[in-house]
């Protein structure tokens, strides 16, 4: 006979096991600036792709050393989770010109979600691309 420690044991296991795993990757253009993951104050990358269980609250962008230690007076990625749990909604934010015009911008998601957004200079978009595939990915690139 199974014990309810068991069954309980093994619901928490297939609930973990079955978490959303997502990478966030980077591909700079520019030739110069270190492109930056943040969420809070905390640097999740400097470049390297960044794997994690669930969608930071973050924000992406190529510090040039014109950029704010936040991210100030450049334009960012804005990541954020969405209350479905697997869910994400991203968007670009540009600062006011005349700072607008510092670089371009693009992500778009893979496997699972075919969002895509891109920004050259003033000409953004500003609205969010929402997914909600389990497992889907960003890349984020710099001077597109």
């Amino acid at each position: 006979m199974i014990s309810f420690i068991s069954v309980v044991v093994l619901a928490i296991t297939a609930v973990i096991g079955a978490r959303a795993s997502h990478t966030i990757s980077f591909i700079n253009n520019c030739g110069f600036g270190t492109p930056t993951l943040l969420q809070g104050n905390t640097v999740l990358s400097t470049g390297g792709a960044f794997t994690s269980n669930g969608w930071p609250s973050a924000i992406a962008f190529l510090q040039t050393g014109s950029c704010g230690i936040n991210g100030e007076d450049c334009t960012f990625v804005d990541i954020t989770p969405t209350n479905s749990g697997s869910g994400v909604s991203v968007n670009i934010s540009v600062p006011p010109p005349p700072l607008s015009a510092r670089g371009s911008v693009k992500f778009a998601f893979t496997n699972g979600c075919s969002g895509t957004e891109t920004c050259t200079g003033t000409k953004c978009a500003t609205t969010p691309v929402e997914c909600d595939a389990p497992n889907a990915n960003l890349a984020i690139t710099f001077c597109v």
